[in-house]
């Protein structure tokens, strides 16, 4: 049995690869190792990009996409989000009445829709869980 290279404390580096961690192949560009849930690991392609809508008119959201606010108006948020989810948004409708539909989930950590106070606030929702639901960031 082979043993782990250990330098003042901390693993050395390149000492420890994929195979070690049982996880096929070394992954490409973009990529990051990530949990199954199970004790395994496999290779992920993380995405940093976002689809960008300009809304007007009521619109029912979608995960990993930004919203710019142009008009009074109720984005709902999705119905069945998955941890980590992320929804963006910009609120350039000079009004501070247009919504968040809460679609049944929790935003921070409170039933009901938000009604956003600020006129020209951007910020981004990330889902959590049942209990917080949607957080707010930024």
């Amino acid at each position: 049995m082979s043993q782990t290279k250990v330098k003042s404390g901390l693993v050395e580096d390149n000492s420890i690869g994929a195979s070690k961690l049982d996880v096929a192949g070394n992954g490409t560009e973009g990529q990051a190792l990530l949990s199954d849930g199970d004790g395994t690991f496999s290779w992920q392609t993380i995405s940093t990009s976002y689809n960008t809508q300009v809304i007007s008119t009521n619109t029912n959201a979608v995960k990993n996409t930004l919203y710019v606010l142009t008009a009074e108006l109720t984005l709902t948020l999705p119905a069945s989000p998955e941890n980590g989810d992320s929804i963006k948004i910009s609120n350039l409708s000079g009004v501070a009445t247009c919504v968040l539909g809460a679609n049944g989930n929790n935003i921070m950590a409170t039933s009901g829709d938000l009604t956003l106070d600020d006129a020209t606030k951007s910020f981004e929702l990330i889902y959590t869980d049942a209990t917080n639901g949607w957080v707010i960031i930024g």
